[in-house]
């Protein structure tokens, strides 16, 4: 399987769904070809990570093959390259011949062409174009065309709090570095209960809303994703009134380093469901209000 572009957090569960399929099509041995990656994130460092413990537990194999510069930089960081890299000479990529799927109702005839990524789209104009003028279709000119049930379907995905715990901390590396030189931190993180069985609960109740709103073939899937598959990365440098069990004032500024302020996700003191980003401007544009006020009044 090759694979191009940004391995961000949006497209990491892209491809979390298609190798899926693929593992269930059959296949235990996945060469990821990944010499057009641009950018891989953490949420895409753990979907490696992830795929390659699923199909080692099944006696599969996953292994990356032919990777960029900077999936090789990241892996090495990570210290994954022994594991996830493959020492065998890079896969190109087989070459499809194009074929022509057809398929009838009573009402229509479809045709599907998989095209290659570079070719563009044509479309073939079908019945009148006047009709879309003035939006002047009637009842006549619509046809109803019905597909067997198992052509279509959806899903209901679900995000919930991730409860701090004192199992959960960031120290520094003792041994990593990364390429300034610089320690690495390292991050010790697992889901616990609570997130466990919010997802069981998350689960159930989507399969109850789809059946109710007339699903068929419902099946459900519950469990925590690892660690990282959403990356808004929250806490770290609580926010709290007492210096002996927070880091930040309310204020994003350092109970103990006066002229230092952080701005961003570490004050959080639990993380929701909900996207953080707007709740993290708030409080920087709130933090900035008091620098300013207190800078002119010469305290920093």
């Amino acid at each position: 399987m090759k694979i191009r572009g940004r391995l961000d957090n949006y497209w990491t569960e892209h491809l979390r769904r298609n190798l899926d399929g693929v593992i269930r099509d059959g296949a235990h041995g996945i060469r990821l070809n990944m010499a057009e990656i641009a950018f891989l994130s953490s949420a895409g460092v753990g979907l490696l990570v992830l795929f390659h413990r699923k199909l080692k537990a099944i006696g599969g194999s996953f292994v990356v093959v032919s990777p960029s510069d900077r999936v090789k930089e990241v892996l090495d960081l990570c210290k994954l390259s022994p594991i996830l890299l493959s020492a065998g000479k890079p896969v190109v990529a087989p070459v499809h011949k194009i074929e022509v799927r057809r398929f009838s109702t009573a009402a229509a005839s479809f045709e599907v062409i998989d095209l290659a990524a570079a070719k563009p789209l044509m479309c073939s104009r079908i019945g009148d174009p006047g009709l879309l003028k003035g939006c002047r279709f009637s009842p006549a000119d619509c046809r109803k065309i019905a597909f067997p049930s198992a052509t279509f379907g959806f899903g209901l995905g679900a995000f919930g709090e991730s409860l701090a715990r004192w199992d959960n901390y960031i120290e520094i590396d003792k041994d990593l570095k990364d390429a300034w030189g610089i320690p690495a931190l390292r991050i010790s993180m697992t889901h616990g209960d609570n997130e466990a069985a919010l997802m069981q609960d998350a689960g159930a109740t989507a399969a109850e809303m789809l059946e109710a709103a007339g699903a068929k073939d419902i099946r459900e899937q519950a469990g925590v994703e690892m660690p990282g598959m959403a990356i808004h990365e929250l806490g770290t440098a609580r926010m709290g009134n007492d210096p002996t069990k927070s880091v930040l004032n309310p204020f994003n500024q350092s109970h103990d380093v006066k002229n230092l302020f952080m701005m961003d996700g570490a004050s959080f003191v639990s993380s929701a469901c909900q996207n953080p980003t707007l709740s993290m401007m708030a409080i920087t544009v709130r933090a900035c209000d008091h620098m300013i006020e207190r800078f002119r009044k010469n305290e920093i």
